[in-house]
């Protein structure tokens, strides 16, 4: 089986700002606003200069974030995800799973 495994794009600035993220493709945008659920999801995204960060890894440390388990939060998190690629905001790599 294989495992998705995501970081930010290099090509993505963002700003935090009160609970927020202010996320866009540098120089052409457009800027993304995520608040809420998406605020915490990006958060724990790994940098683009960072190691890529397992799917079962982000849904593990969002849901311990937002104190539910782990099923509650999986499908938003692998939806936000694929949201997340399709905009070009994340890099995206699939390995075999260990």
């Amino acid at each position: 089986m294989r495992d998705a495994e995501y970081r930010r794009h290099p090509d993505v600035a963002s700003v935090a700002d009160e609970g927020r993220w202010y996320v866009a493709r540098v120089p052409d945008g457009p800027i993304h606003c995520l608040d809420g659920p998406a605020a915490v999801i990006w958060d724990e995204l790994p940098p683009a200069d960072g190691p890529y960060a397992a799917s079962g890894d982000l849904v593990r440390r969002v849901a311990l974030r937002v104190g539910v388990e782990e099923d509650a939060v999986r499908g938003d998190v692998a939806h936000f995800m694929g949201r997340l690629v399709s905009l070009g905001l994340l890099e995206t790599v699939t390995r075999p799973r260990r």
